[in-house]
């Protein structure tokens, strides 16, 4: 049987984050840190396009969120390769911090922020 992966809406894209969300809970390191923040990035642009949903003010207030939000920005510069990123993970793997730049993060602390932005729009709106 065939397996389809639809990714036609910003939900979808949103149920995409919050599965790279989980995957860095279970087993942190760079590449699902990097996929975590490209695909929270990516949304955006995606709830920006989407047909009928340009004029609503939550998506006006959302987009505004995550535009002035210094966190998203600094993941924007990663993708965009204006920052580099370095992830330390201690052996225990609470202990961790992300280096972008010169700022330094805990990389779950970031993830959990950036999911509470989103929560509030997909959780309650849509």
């Amino acid at each position: 049987m065939a397996t389809e992966h639809d990714f036609t809406h910003p939900r979808n894209l949103y149920e995409k984050l919050e599965r790279d969300s989980r995957r860095l809970d279970s087993e942190l390191n760079g590449d699902n840190f990097f996929n975590f923040i490209s695909t929270a990035c990516h949304l955006q642009n995606w709830i920006k396009k989407e047909e009928g949903l340009q004029s609503d003010a939550t998506v006006d207030r959302l987009l505004k969120k995550l535009h002035d939000d210094p966190k998203m920005k600094l993941c924007a510069d990663i993708l965009d390769g204006k920052k580099l990123f370095k992830i330390s993970i201690d052996e225990d793997p609470n202990v961790a911090n992300v280096i972008i730049g010169d700022v330094e993060l805990n990389p779950k602390g970031l993830k959990a922020e950036i999911m509470e932005i989103y929560q509030s729009y997909f959780l309650v709106k849509r």
